[in-house]
């Protein structure tokens, strides 16, 4: 008995189990259901989509700009020339001072009292910091060449 036990002391105190042993184990566990797999893998993938959603969402629906100056371009007498796509190609490399802008119809809905000499041809709206930085744009305008006439006006907020 005595040899039994100094037998006992001399051997390891540790041994590696074999490699695969603890995978086995795990298995074996899953398939008697008392082991499931970590699911925070799952749950991380899911909060990066919830998080790249809400950062896209609030990214492209911020608050619209709001205008602080409207361009409004009258015909006159002189006016002759230009087209759509060369004011078109102006307001976008006004960008980002220039927010917005339609050319109007030919037809008057209502004129009270009456009808008005010069007829307002199409408008921008204007996003600036100032009133020099805005007649900037106003004076880079296209419709001045072809000899409309123009008129810059603040639009109270």
């Amino acid at each position: 008995m005595i040899e039994d036990r100094n037998e006992i002391a001399s051997l390891p105190r540790e041994t590696a189990p074999p490699r695969d042993l603890d995978d086995a184990i795990a298995a074996a566990l899953r398939r008697a259901g008392l082991l499931r797999r970590s699911r925070a893998p799952l749950y991380a993938a899911a909060a990066a989509i919830v998080l790249a959603i809400g950062i896209a969402f609030f990214w492209t629906h911020r608050a619209p700009v709001q205008p602080n100056y409207i361009l409004l371009l009258y015909e006159s007498p002189r006016l002759a020339g230009g087209s759509r796509a060369e004011y078109g190609a102006w307001a976008r490399e006004m960008r980002p001072l220039i927010v917005g802008g339609e050319e109007l119809a030919d037809s008057t809905v209502l004129a009270v009292p009456a009808q008005p000499a010069e007829r307002v041809a199409g408008y921008f709206l204007i996003r600036a910091k100032d009133d020099a930085s805005a007649a900037r744009v106003a004076r880079a305008c296209p419709h001045l060449r072809h000899g409309g006439a123009i008129v810059l006006r603040r639009i109270v907020l």
